[in-house]
């Protein structure tokens, strides 16, 4: 439940003025939290959630990046990333090339 317990504590701080997560599984059965997911993004504002499914981690790190491009990207944000070392590194890296800082790439290899 890492990824609930960042949700809800990064809310109560009410530091950002919104949260986007781009939640990546890598199985079909991986989205465990979906329906809560699914829950704050239709109560919450200033909460929104993208769902990806795809089986090798580095392509599913394109598609993340593809769609928080496509759907806000707003490069003046902190990313933070977490998970598989071939999720990592090619998600920071493509964050890299389209823009943003270093700085705002906050990363875990799990």
């Amino acid at each position: 439940a890492p990824v609930k317990s960042l949700i809800e504590h990064a809310m109560s701080l009410d530091a950002a003025p919104s949260i986007n997560l781009y939640w990546l599984a890598t199985r079909p059965d991986g989205h465990f939290m979906g329906k809560l997911v699914r829950s704050w993004t239709e109560a919450l504002d200033a909460f929104d959630a993208t769902l990806l499914d795809e089986a090798d981690p580095a392509r599913g790190a394109l598609a993340v990046a593809a769609a928080m491009r496509a759907e806000l990207f707003d490069i003046d944000c902190d990313c933070y990333l977490a998970g598989p070392q071939a999720f990592v590194a090619t998600l920071a890296e493509t964050l890299a090339r389209i823009g943003v800082p270093g700085r705002q790439i906050r990363s875990l290899v799990l």
